[in-house]
């Protein structure tokens, strides 16, 4: 995580994690997703009580992101937070 450093505020709470990038076929895939995605975030999935779900709202830098979808690796370890374009009320 030490890569791209990014600190996202989750339910009140920062978590440190990396920023990163899902190839475009990947978005491709999850209909819906390609549109409004502007990026990923890596995370460390045993940080979080209660995990980020699709739909909810992350803080970065003062800017508001919805998820757009989360993915855990195959070890239950990390997850990444697909993130789409500043949150609309």
């Amino acid at each position: 995580l030490a890569q791209l450093p990014i600190t996202v505020t989750h339910s009140g709470t920062d978590y440190a994690g990396a920023k990163t990038v899902v190839s475009l076929d990947r978005l491709h895939m999850d209909a819906g997703k390609l549109d409004d995605y502007n990026f990923s975030v890596m995370l460390i999935q045993a940080d979080f009580t209660t995990l980020p779900t699709a739909g909810e709202t992350v803080t970065i830098s003062s800017v508001v992101y919805r998820i757009l979808g989360t993915e855990t690796d195959a070890a239950d370890v990390g997850m990444r937070l697909d993130l789409g374009g500043r949150f609309q009320s």
